[in-house]
């Protein structure tokens, strides 16, 4: 499984498929996407998924104040939560081929840019709309994602090299 891993092309490949994912998510219509959301939303709040109520009834009750309030800040934690994600695997590929920081700044401009691009994408899509607080979500998240991968490899550096 190691040797997987170390493969250039699965490493990047792994890439392609996270953002085909991310392309997917972000082409739903408003309608699909804010109905999987209170579909989430419900499962976290009560363990199940509501089998008894239509989906009109369950359309408005995500609608209500509260829910929606809520459900507002659920789809824009998963912004940051896919582009962490996406940060961490560009900079995973990268990272085979180039030092630190041509691979902290690739995965940053890679990252950046497939949001701005995303969002981009969302003007063409019924019921949704780009963003430009979405671009700076996914930016942060892109962010968090590259800071991690290099606090992780300089912090296993100085292990190393203390163990050697």
């Amino acid at each position: 499984m190691i040797k997987f891993l170390k493969n250039k092309y699965t490493r990047w490949l792994m890439v392609i498929v996270w953002m085909i994912v991310i392309f997917m998510m972000s082409h739903m219509n408003s309608v699909k996407s804010w109905y999987l959301t209170g579909e989430l939303l419900t499962v976290f709040q009560t363990g199940s998924v509501n089998t008894e109520a239509t989906f009109e009834e369950k359309m408005s009750s995500y609608n209500e104040d509260d829910t929606a309030n809520l459900m507002v800040y659920i789809r824009k934690l998963a912004h940051v939560i896919q582009y962490m994600i996406l940060g961490i695997l560009v900079y995973f590929a990268l990272s085979e081929t180039y030092a630190i920081r041509k691979s902290a700044v690739g995965a940053m401009s890679v990252g950046w840019l497939t949001g701005y691009f995303d969002e981009l994408h969302q003007l063409f899509v019924p019921g949704r709309t780009g963003s430009l607080a979405d671009v700076f979500l996914d930016g942060f998240g892109v962010t968090l994602g590259v800071a991690f991968c290099v606090w992780t490899e300089v912090r296993l550096r100085k292990v190393r090299k203390y163990e050697a």
